[in-house]
């Protein structure tokens, strides 16, 4: 049971580590999509990097959700939740935003 509870408490901060740059977006709109906006750039790039390096197949999937997500934006969607959700998929392709 111990062991049980342990991993779910280091995956939860796993969880809120992903979403720290989504919590400390502006609250006001215009700003949060341009602080979003600007979050997935640096991440597109840091997908760009490892593409070249030769990590092609799982990054495909990811620059397009990156892109998806990136229209999500301007079509009035919350940005912190479009900037974790990228956030997310990018811890599983190994990719941080630093």
């Amino acid at each position: 049971m111990t062991s049980c509870f342990i991993g779910l408490f280091r995956g939860s901060y796993r969880w809120l580590s992903l979403r720290k740059p989504a919590m400390n977006l502006s609250k006001t709109l215009p700003v949060a999509r341009a602080q979003a906006n600007c979050a997935l750039d640096m991440l597109a790039a840091a997908a760009h990097d490892k593409w070249l390096a030769g990590q092609k197949p799982a990054l495909k999937e990811l620059l397009e959700k990156i892109v998806f997500y990136k229209r999500a934006i301007s079509r009035n969607t919350s940005p912190a939740l479009a900037l974790e959700a990228a956030l997310m998929a990018a811890d599983d392709c190994g990719l941080t935003l630093n």
